[in-house]
């Protein structure tokens, strides 16, 4: 039996403005081979879209949602 992949991260609950957090992605056992952070609406900026740990700042206030989507072999998921 293969895991599947469920990629999971931490974020406080809120973030002030201009302030910055650092998350690290979670893929359990399965070892992911690529990463993409994104931000809705836009306007967070995410330091290393593409690495399995980066830095989110928030230059404005807002409401955002942060999504992680991993990969491995065949399996992508968010």
């Amino acid at each position: 039996v293969t895991p599947s992949l469920s990629p999971t991260f931490t974020l406080p609950v809120s973030v002030c403005q201009n302030g910055s957090v650092s998350v690290t992605a979670n893929t359990g056992t399965v070892t992911a081979s690529g990463y993409t952070w994104s931000a809705s609406p836009s306007g967070p900026v995410i330091a290393s879209p593409n690495a399995s740990s980066t830095a989110i700042s928030f230059p404005s206030a807002g409401v955002f949602s942060i999504t992680l989507t991993a990969s491995s072999g065949t399996q992508v998921a968010s």
